[in-house]
């Protein structure tokens, strides 16, 4: 899920950072031709028995195909990089210079695939828009797995790793409605309306209020684009419009940050009770102070680091995984648990 105005500094481009991790395709030298028969039959035995460690045997190569260079994405590369050093598999890592950029990243695949990269593992930057050129990877023998947004269509892919977005909407809506005491008007900032990920956190937030707190209304829902700037001035907007308005929640941590500075500069910190999405130093200091009641969590590290796994396992020994969809999990971190292992586990600056 997983703020972008912490983000390293953005290269012009397309950024490339390789990390190659230790290990090879086994392979056996061959036999002079004058060698007598005996020596020839060793030589077949040698190329066909198993390496003596499995870990180090793979040599495959895999893409991680992110979706911007902020620190979110920073951590699932970290986890896919752990696990490929782990067991031995190459792996570059590519992403546009900024978000949302659907043509960069599909440029991205299109060059791995025909460079013969073994798998790509993606974070998309537009759930329906990116599902062609997964297609077209797969149908050139290379495994697809997608993680923290799904994709439209699963056809091409093999499996997802991530939070249930629906359930991080529900959990987000439901600490609202908890804080305000069930009654209220909310006002919500969506992020990216093409990404499946913020879409559906809406929908688990709608669906919510909804069916379970019909004193609560949503008075608006826009969409900043995961740009900071239009989030400060569609919060600014909230407060502007709705008098009445007691609460403000976003999908992701630009949202937030977009709250949080029209909180600041309409002098009204007290004001609305609001809720989070991510980790970053300045949701986390928010939390501390109270300027928020807390914030939905995710494990970028853990989506990188077990997609990653299951790529080596599908490509080593054919086995996908049992299931498609792949919950990495979610925690409403608080001022009361930020100090815990629990919290900290999930948390990132």
């Amino acid at each position: 899920m997983k703020m972008k105005d912490m983000s390293a500094v953005i290269l012009a481009g397309i950024m490339t950072l390789t990390m190659t991790a230790c290990g090879s395709r086994g392979s056996s030298s061959g036999a002079d031709s004058q060698n007598n028969s005996a020596a020839a039959e060793t030589e077949a035995a040698s190329m066909t028995e198993e390496p003596e460690s499995t870990s180090k045997d793979g040599g495959y190569k895999i893409l991680l195909a992110s979706y911007d260079q902020s620190i979110y994405p920073g951590l699932e590369q970290k986890g896919v990089e752990a696990a490929c050093e782990e067991l031995g598999m190459e792996v570059t890592v590519q992403s546009p210079a900024t978000y949302p950029d659907l043509a960069s990243q599909v440029q991205i695949i299109e060059t791995a695939a025909a460079d013969g990269v073994d798998a790509i593992i993606v974070h998309p930057v537009d759930s329906e828009g990116i599902c062609d050129t997964l297609q077209k990877a797969a149908d050139q023998g290379i495994a697809v797995f997608v993680i923290d947004t799904q994709t439209a269509d699963e056809t091409g892919t093999l499996g997802f790793y991530g939070s249930n977005n629906y359930n991080l909407g529900v959990e987000a809506a439901q600490q609202m409605a908890e804080a305000l005491n069930g009654k209220g008007e909310v006002a919500i900032l969506a992020g990216n309306e093409a990404a499946l990920a913020h879409y559906t956190r809406r929908d688990g937030m709608l669906d919510t209020f909804k069916e379970k707190y019909p004193d609560i209304s949503v008075v608006d829902v826009q969409y900043d684009n995961v740009d900071a700037l239009k989030a400060n001035q569609m919060a600014s907007a909230f407060i502007l419009t709705y008098p009445n308005l007691n609460g403000m929640m976003c999908t992701g941590e630009v949202g937030l940050s977009g709250i949080l500075s029209a909180v600041d500069e309409a002098d009204k910190a007290g004001a609305y009770t609001i809720v989070g999405f991510d980790s970053g130093a300045a949701t986390n200091q928010a939390i501390k102070d109270g300027s928020i009641i807390g914030s939905v969590m995710q494990s970028p590290y853990q989506m990188g680091y077990l997609s990653a796994k299951a790529a080596y396992d599908y490509l080593h020994d054919g086995r996908e995984p049992e299931e498609y969809v792949n919950d990495t999990g979610l925690l409403f971190v608080t001022k009361d648990n930020i100090d815990t292992e629990e919290a900290q586990n999930v948390m990132y600056e």
